[in-house]
């Protein structure tokens, strides 16, 4: 069985160094603050499902997460509901 790791690198490598720039990213510049909720995991599965769907081609980016946006608010408003700002 490939080593996700290695197959990451694999099939980034043409993309002009997208897996050294994510790394430094996600290992020197960014920063995640996550609020705590019971509802976090799904929220964040349902974030990931999205980024897969359209890493796949079977969504745009914008359809995917726009989608996906939706069900998380109505997955984290305190009623069900959406969300007001």
């Amino acid at each position: 069985m490939p080593r996700p790791r290695k197959t990451f690198i694999r099939l980034t490598q043409p993309w002009d160094g997208f897996y050294s720039v994510s790394r430094r990213l996600v290992e020197e510049l960014g920063n995640v603050l996550v609020t705590p909720s019971a509802s976090y995991l799904s929220i964040a599965t349902r974030w990931t499902r999205a980024l897969l769907e359209a890493y796949a081609g079977n969504e745009t980016v914008k359809h995917a997460l726009a989608k996906a946006a939706r069900d998380v608010d109505a997955v984290a408003a305190p009623s069900g509901g959406t969300r007001q700002s």
